[in-house]
């Protein structure tokens, strides 16, 4: 019954934040009943929240990439147009995969497939010819959607599947022109599942069905209170549609109707360009784009006096780099944190930043989380366990812990913790350390091999400053032996042009060494 009661305090908490971002100015009620009947016609979807924009900022960018510009209106037309050919070629689609980079065709059609009834799958484009072909193995699908960029290796595949297993192939990038206004009514299918595939870090891809929007509306509050994001600024999306960090943009942008910029692999040059191009307010990306953004020699002050905010996320922010972002460009920067299972679960503003530059901020708004001692690992360790709505708890994998003012704190991954001569490490910690004491290594990442001694031995890969091509594995081991234990001194050490990253960011520590 004490929950019955909260719900007026929740929806006007909801209410105040979402006016807040003037994303119903003007009409509120008239575009709120307006929201209701587009939702009530498509379903909790995004392709309703386009509708929605459609009808009131028809002429307002909706999506743009390096090569294409659609406003809100003709974005829906396309969605239409693209559905209507679909059906007519392909019938009634169950399951869909969409294998493609970031663009607006990629946009298009995750709206028309989503809206059509269809669960759509967002293939990791990292796959190579194994995982694409273990994926249709495991599980049939109609028709796969591919960009130019992918299409060599998935007709490489295909011959391989069994007839039955072989799906029907498109041009992601076919846009069909000219559309009459689809006649759905109350009968329609409900919107298909998005089912993001992770990226298999440490180990097999795994796929995950994200949040839906009628979910966390007490979150949604949270977010919007902490971000503070306006209607109509313009956003530029450096990280890849196809996780949960880009869709949760892609969700937030059509909500309020904020103009949304794609990069489909974005270097400083790009995003900097990008920046002052579109007049971009705010800058979602990885840590990995935010170092190199700041690092590059070429990037202007100016080009990023004129932002609010960049949202890091997807990844382990460094607390150097975030401290280092403060200082240059202000309190602007903030590290987002969440899992593609459970959704958005942490952020951290620029004050908490400040404060705890290694930290993943507060727990959101209506998201619960519990620290659990890991199965068959000793107390001390804790991991992440995450419940959001009446999903039930979901394990994450990352272990942490909350400082006194209530802030989490993340240590590394379960799967990723080494047991080296009986001792524990968190890859994360060594790296820190090693760059800490080496003066001339830029980036470091470590990863755990089998040994007979030891159990774990370290192996070791690090990324040099420039200018220091006369470093040697032999002068890492013996600059290391100071500073580390004997257990945790690296077996082999390799010196590399980048630390191997996912998408997103993350280092995928399995490839070190292969």
């Amino acid at each position: 019954m004490s929950a019955f009661f909260q719900w007026p305090r929740r929806w006007h908490r909801a209410w105040q934040a979402i006016q807040a971002t003037g994303v119903l100015a003007g009409q509120p009620m008239r575009r709120l009943a307006h929201l209701a009947w587009c939702l009530l016609r498509h379903g909790a979807s995004l392709q309703a929240l386009l509708a929605w924009h459609a009808r009131w900022r028809p002429t307002q960018t909706a999506v743009t990439d390096p090569t294409n510009v659609l406003d809100h209106a003709t974005l829906a037309t396309r969605v239409r147009a693209r559905q209507q050919a679909l059906r007519r070629a392909h019938g009634r689609l169950r399951r869909v995969a969409l294998w493609g980079g970031n663009q607006v065709a990629y946009v298009e059609a995750l709206l028309a497939c989503s809206g059509m009834g269809a669960d759509t799958i967002l293939l990791n484009t990292q796959w190579d010819a194994e995982a694409l072909r273990a994926f249709f193995l495991q599980q049939p699908t109609d028709l796969v959607l591919c960009d130019a960029a992918n299409a060599a290796r998935l007709a490489a595949v295909l011959p391989s599947l069994p007839p039955a297993l072989r799906p029907a192939c498109a041009d992601l990038a076919a846009s069909p022109q000219g559309s009459s206004p689809a006649a759905f009514g109350l009968g329609r299918p409900r919107p298909g599942r998005l089912i993001v595939w992770s990226s298999g870090t440490t180990g097999l891809p795994r796929a995950a069905i994200p949040p839906a929007l009628s979910e966390g509306l007490d979150m949604l509050s949270g977010l919007l209170e902490g971000l503070r994001p306006r209607s109509g600024e313009a956003v530029l999306l450096a990280t890849p549609l196809l996780h949960g960090h880009g869709l949760a943009t892609l969700a937030l942008c059509l909500g309020l109707g904020a103009p949304l910029s794609l990069l489909p692999r974005p270097q400083a040059d790009d995003l900097r360009a990008g920046i002052v191009r579109h007049g971009i307010r705010t800058l979602v990306l990885v840590p990995t784009h935010l170092h190199r953004l700041l690092q590059a020699p070429q990037t202007a002050p100016d080009a990023l006096q004129g932002l609010r905010a960049i949202v890091s996320g997807s990844a382990p922010l460094d607390p150097t780099l975030a401290t280092e972002c403060l200082a240059r460009l202000g309190p602007i920067l903030f590290n987002l944190y969440g899992s593609t299972e459970a959704g958005l679960i942490a952020l951290a503003t620029p004050h908490d930043l400040a404060q705890a530059p290694d930290s993943v901020g507060r727990v959101l708004p209506g998201v619960q989380v519990q620290l659990m001692p890991p199965a068959g690992q000793p107390a001390g360790l804790l991991m992440l366990r995450v419940r959001r709505g009446a999903r039930g708890w979901v394990d994450t994998g990352d272990l942490g812990r909350f400082d006194a003012a209530g802030r989490l704190h993340l240590l590394g991954r379960q799967d990723e913790l080494l047991i080296c001569g009986a001792e524990k490490v968190l890859p994360q910690w060594l790296e820190s350390r090693i760059c800490q004491a080496l003066p001339y290594v830029q980036e470091a990442i470590v990863a755990g091999r089998p040994d007979a001694e030891y159990g774990q031995a370290i192996h070791l890969g690090v990324v040099l400053h420039p200018g220091q091509g006369h470093v040697t594995p032999a002068v890492v081991e013996s600059d290391l032996r100071p500073w580390l234990p004997r257990t945790w001194r690296p077996r082999h050490v390799r010196i590399l042009q980048a630390v191997p990253t996912t998408l997103t960011g993350k280092p995928l520590r399995r490839l070190l060494g292969a």
